[in-house]
């Protein structure tokens, strides 16, 4: 991950979280994208991102929301081949086999905190991401088309995949603008040994 850009999605009054952000990427590469506020999530945000890596030919991105932090210290390993990897997440299951230190994810995936992802998948996800954002505004109350419910149409079929000993980080307890109120996440490393693979 040492070349890959990391865009941070930041609200401007959200001063907090951009000090503490800024402590977590002391060593990496990173820039600011100022965050859409919505009350529908953060699904603008994702787009605008996505729309940078594509308008500045970026090869991979990584898209950070601002309440993110390590869990871990280890260096982040990236597979060769992969469209989605992530670093952060509310992830339950995966299957069990192993491909360069990685392993590929199943559904249920929750929480769009850090991934990191590849150029040659940016329009995909660009258009699941405007697909869902327009069913949205057409039933705000349907939790189904929100970012990370919405996307579990591609998890079956596409390469999502996250690091063989789990995540990276996760959300850091704080208020939520969207939710408007505070808010404790809980961390799933992605290791539950209850889990039945196949």
């Amino acid at each position: 991950m040492d070349n890959t850009l990391i865009l941070v999605i930041n609200l401007p009054h959200r001063f907090d979280r951009l000090e503490l952000i800024k402590k977590e990427l002391v060593d990496y590469n990173y820039i600011v994208i100022e965050a859409i506020k919505t009350n529908l999530g953060c699904n603008l945000s994702h787009q605008k991102c996505i729309k940078y890596a594509i308008e500045n030919n970026l090869e991979q991105v990584c898209i950070m929301e601002d309440d993110f932090h390590f869990i871990r210290k280890d260096k982040i390993i990236l597979p060769k081949n992969f469209d989605m990897f992530f670093i952060g997440g509310d992830i339950s299951d995966f299957y069990n086999q192993k491909i360069e230190n990685s392993k590929r994810l199943k559904k249920p995936l929750r929480r769009a905190e850090c991934y990191i992802i590849k150029k040659h998948y940016y329009q995909k996800f660009l258009n699941m991401l405007q697909e869902c954002w327009d069913k949205l505004l057409k039933d705000p109350d349907n939790i189904n088309y929100r970012l990370d419910m919405y996307w579990d149409k591609l998890i079956d079929t596409d390469n999502w995949r996250i690091n063989e000993k789990g995540v990276y980080g996760a959300q850091r307890a704080g208020y939520s603008d969207i939710k408007q109120k505070y808010i404790k996440r809980s961390i799933n490393l992605g290791l539950n040994r209850n889990i039945n693979f196949i």
